[in-house]
């Protein structure tokens, strides 16, 4: 008897005992989650679709007189491919594109045999660019060469010619998962001017023919 009843108190005092050792005990640590690190760094493709506004002036260049001056808009689509390196919050990039255009415009004048029309047929650009992350945004500048065809036509012909100019711009981006960015931005496109010969003026004098554009243009990029 007398050895049960102190049997009896070692498992009441066992029991006493249990929460202050369990206060004690440390509390058991959250299981660790792993969050990617992001970055702005690699090699990246996409598509993208804008609108083009832009002016045509048709001159004389042996007078130096304007026989048509113009507005010229359309839209544009095409991808993309371009390459990225962060370092210290600054994101250096390559970028190249090539897109289909249907941007022109046309006026009518009598020294055009009828009407002077301006197309930019397709047009591409290689640029740099230099932005600064904000974490998944990135504001940037831009800027570098473009190249792309002009088409100048009236009644009686029509010719196209591949010319070399340039590009400057800004815009911005966004990724909005881990490998998809969605982009907006502007870029001012200068291909300077072609020759429009006498088959294109009805037998009259070259026409000196320039074409300047503003493109706004998003696009979805998917980074490898």
């Amino acid at each position: 008897m007398k050895n049960k009843l102190v049997l009896a108190c070692v498992v009441a005092s066992a029991f006493a005992g249990a929460p202050a050792v369990a206060q004690r005990l440390p509390a058991p640590r959250p299981p660790s989650v792993f969050v990617p690190f992001f970055t702005w760094t690699g090699a990246y493709t996409g598509f993208n679709l804008g609108y083009g506004l832009g002016t045509s002036t048709w001159g004389t260049p042996s007078t130096g007189a304007t026989t048509g001056h113009f507005r010229a808009q359309g839209m544009q689509v095409g991808g993309t491919l371009g390459y990225n390196y962060e370092t210290a919050g600054f994101v250096v990039g390559l970028e190249t594109d090539l897109d289909w255009s249907g941007i022109k415009g046309s006026t009518n004048h009598p020294t055009c045999a009828s009407f002077c029309e301006t197309k930019n047929t397709w047009l591409g650009t290689l640029r740099g660019r230099l932005g600064y992350a904000l974490d998944r945004y990135m504001p940037y500048v831009t800027g570098g060469m473009a190249y792309g065809g002009i088409q100048t036509a009236n009644s009686l012909s029509a010719t196209t010619r591949s010319k070399i100019g340039y590009t400057l711009g800004t815009g911005s981006e966004y990724y909005f998962m881990h490998n998809w960015s969605a982009k907006i931005e502007y870029l001012y496109v200068d291909l300077g001017h072609v020759t429009c010969n006498t088959s294109c003026t009805g037998g009259g004098a070259e026409r000196d023919v320039k074409l300047n554009m503003h493109v706004v243009r998003t696009g979805v990029n998917f980074k490898f």
